[in-house]
């Protein structure tokens, strides 16, 4: 039980620091008269919150670690595209794909999860083959959505960014292929790895994390 304690603390201080990160970008960039980016930064601390808010109206379905995770994959999209051009989007030409990699890893999770508790409380019955399905479709249909937000974030937001020209998030055809093919692959293993712990005797392991 300590040992289960310790674990949440280091999620929390590492949640923490990585809120604090996006915050210090928001103040920098408001310190620097940059009112754009301050507000886009703000609007990424704030949504690092969002499972803390329904984690208090959901909390039976909702595991601790989802608001670590959330957490994570804001801040490494904040850590991709901080302070100017050229971002680790066009420094690192897989950063992009490897974000959407471990983004697809998380939501499918959070699908699966979801689901899995509410099974495990009786409000759902379903089998675990059809947890997984729903979990990937509820994962390529948030990256539909991130890459529908990106083409208009382009053309209209910011249609003369630098990193358009250099290649960067969003540029094209070919780097949306990449992206939705980077997020079938990456749910399709992580449904398959939690149908794995839960076929092959392992269901004490979510069990154990379904009552944190």
């Amino acid at each position: 039980m300590e040992k289960s304690r310790n674990h949440i603390r280091v999620l929390d201080v590492l949640k923490w620091l990585m809120r604090l990160y996006i915050l210090f970008l928001a103040g920098f960039y408001l310190a620097t008269g940059n009112l754009f980016n301050a507000m886009v930064f703000s609007f990424w601390f704030l949504a690092t919150f969002t499972i803390y808010f329904l984690r208090e109206y959901f909390r039976k379905f909702i595991h601790y670690s989802f608001d670590f995770l959330l957490t994570l994959a804001i801040f490494l999209h904040t850590l991709g595209t901080a302070l100017g051009i050229p971002s680790l989007y066009t420094k690192i030409y897989f950063y992009d794909s490897m974000l959407h990699v471990v983004n697809s890893v998380i939501f499918t999770y959070f699908g699966f999860m979801i689901l899995y508790l509410m099974n495990e409380h009786k409000v759902i019955k379903l089998e675990k083959k059809h947890m997984a399905a729903f979990a990937i479709m509820f994962t390529l249909s948030s990256g539909a959505v991130w890459e529908i937000g990106e083409f208009l974030w382009d053309s209209f937001v910011l249609p003369d960014a630098p990193y358009l020209a250099q290649g960067g998030i969003g540029s094209g055809l070919e780097d949306t292929m990449i992206d939705l093919m980077s997020n079938t692959f990456a749910s399709i293993l992580t449904a398959i790895a939690l149908l794995h712990l839960t076929y092959r005797k392992k269901e004490r392991i979510l069990k154990k994390v379904s009552k944190k």
